[in-house]
């Protein structure tokens, strides 16, 4: 909706100051919300652009519908699984942002609603997994304000706006710069907050994907230090304690669907050693993944 107020402006001022051909980037901003505009109608092309600009320009193509027609529309096929882990975190973004600063319980539960809507249907891959893995994740100190979502502001990097936008290369790495300190911390939160919506199928289905229990587990680990610390006082409602008591079970429910095959010797030491004093129950449990079952790292 934006792009079609601003663009006018942007060619009318390239061509009073440089003239010419208008720049490939106006271009490239314009197919790829010509592209999200066709989508949602079912119209389907081949997209052209990177999967993160194709997801805000997605995004943004959907704000304003209701959660059932974004649902029927996302329910689709034809959809690029980058741009739908890619949609997910904008729409996770929503979601942390209503429970820092509520605006209402219809904007929070849609917000979640379609969450969870996407995660069910990008369950059965990998991918989604890397929207919470906050290894590596750390900020650098000097950093501009750019607005991605619907009045939201993100924190970015010098030098990561236009690799986060334009290129696919380490794309979920860049995931940690382009949101704030607080919705990083609160990942584990939206994490179970997420898994605790979903079908006991789709549950069932999440357990079997390859990295899923070492994240739920260090997803688990960090929520409980979120609580510790105090950290959740900033969430609203009494969900914190809902969604920690969800987590532990969730946890202990997945190492016993779990194979041994699922988490490697040194994972399962890490996070053993990671939950002793945090929740001796989750370490006991982990301890049935016998040592001589594990694949040992070479």
């Amino acid at each position: 909706r934006w792009w079609k107020d601003i663009r006018p402006v942007l060619c009318s001022l390239w061509g009073r100051l440089v003239g010419g051909e208008e720049p490939a980037l106006i271009q490239l901003l314009d197919d790829s919300h010509q592209w999200a505009s066709r989508s949602v109608q079912g119209l389907w092309a081949d997209p052209s652009a990177p999967a993160a600009l194709l997801a805000v320009c997605l995004y943004s193509e959907l704000q304003g519908g209701s959660t059932e027609h974004i649902q029927a529309r996302l329910a689709l096929p034809e959809w690029n699984t980058q741009v739908l882990v890619l949609l997910l975190f904008l729409y996770i973004t929503d979601f942390l942002a209503e429970h820092l600063k509520p605006q209402g319980e219809k904007n929070s539960n849609r917000a979640k609603d379609l969450s969870v809507h996407l995660l069910t249907r990008l369950v059965d891959s990998s991918d989604w997994l890397s929207l919470f893995n906050q290894s590596g994740s750390g900020m650098e100190s000097s950093t501009v304000k750019f607005s991605v979502t619907a009045g939201h502001m993100v924190t970015w990097s010098h030098g990561h706006l236009l690799r986060f936008i334009f290129t696919e290369q380490s794309i979920y790495r860049c995931i940690s710069m382009v949101t704030t300190d607080s919705n990083i911390s609160l990942m584990p939160f939206a994490f179970y907050s997420l898994l605790s919506g979903v079908d006991e199928c789709v549950m069932m289905r999440a357990v079997k994907v390859p990295g899923f229990l070492y994240t739920a587990v260090m997803s688990y680990v960090a929520l409980l230090k979120l609580f510790l610390n105090g950290h959740t006082a900033a969430v609203s409602s009494d969900a914190p304690q809902q969604i920690l008591a969800a987590a532990q079970q969730i946890v202990l429910r997945s190492v016993h669907l779990s194979p041994a095959s699922a988490l490697s010797h040194s994972q399962r030491s890490q996070l053993e050693a990671e939950c002793a004093e945090l929740d001796p129950e989750v370490t006991a449990v982990l301890s049935t993944l016998h040592p001589q079952d594990l694949d040992f790292d070479l």
